[in-house]
């Protein structure tokens, strides 16, 4: 996969997974991190 896939485009899709975890889960990332503060 990484042979066909250009290193810009593979930031792409890096940058795009993040946002979609962050869209999907806003505290899913870091809720942890919250609760220890806690």
């Amino acid at each position: 996969f990484g042979g066909y896939v250009s290193i810009e485009f593979k930031s792409v899709i890096a940058f795009f997974i993040i946002v979609l975890v962050l869209c999907f889960r806003p505290s899913g990332l870091f809720a942890r991190h919250y609760v220890k503060k806690v």
